[in-house]
C-alpha cells in the first residue's frame, strides 16, 4: 500500500510538472508595440532594434543628408511587427526599372522634372535639365526613385 501511495505521488508530481511546463510560453518577442523599437544606429539607420539595445548617440555627430534606403528625413520608421522590431519604408516607390522613368515636364506643374512616366510629359523636354549641358546625364531608376545619373 505504501509503495502504491508513493507511486501515485510520483505520477501526480510528474503530471503536474508536465502540465505546468506545457503552459509556460517561451518568449522570443522583442516588442509588443511600436514604441518598444528604435533606430539601430545613430547615423543613417536602416534597421531597428528593441529600446533595450538602443545605441548611445549623445556624443555622435551625423551628416544632415537624407540617404536613400534609410530612416533619414522621415523616409521610414521603426515598428513592432509580429513581435520583432523592423524598419518600415514611408517612401513610395516610383519605379522598379529604368523604363518606368521619364524626364520632361511635370504634368501638374509644367516644371522640368524626372519621375514616373505617368506623371511626366516627355514631349515637352528640358534639355539642360534632362541630359545636362554636356549631354552626360540620363534618367534612371535608383533605389525606387527616378534620378538623373551622370554617364
Amino acid at each position: 500500500m505504501r509503495k502504491m501511495m508513493i507511486a501515485l505521488l510520483v505520477i501526480s508530481l510528474i503530471l503536474v510538472g508536465g502540465i505546468s511546463g506545457c503552459t509556460k510560453a517561451s518568449s522570443n518577442l522583442e516588442c509588443s508595440r511600436d514604441s518598444d523599437c528604435v533606430a539601430a544606429s545613430c547615423c543613417h539607420p536602416s534597421q531597428c532594434v528593441p529600446v533595450s539595445n538602443a545605441p548611445s548617440c549623445s556624443r555622435i555627430m551625423c551628416t544632415e543628408e537624407c540617404r536613400p534606403g534609410t530612416l533619414d528625413c522621415g523616409q521610414g520608421s521603426c515598428a513592432c511587427v509580429q513581435g520583432k522590431c523592423e524598419a518600415l519604408s514611408n517612401t513610395p516607390v516610383e519605379c522598379s526599372v529604368d523604363e518606368d522613368c521619364a524626364c520632361g515636364t511635370d504634368m501638374r506643374t509644367n516644371q522640368c522634372a524626372r519621375g514616373p512616366k505617368s506623371n511626366i510629359n516627355e514631349s515637352r523636354q528640358c534639355p539642360d535639365f534632362c541630359t545636362g549641358i554636356a549631354g552626360n546625364i540620363i534618367t534612371r531608376c535608383v533605389d525606387g526613385k527616378c534620378s538623373g545619373v551622370g554617364v
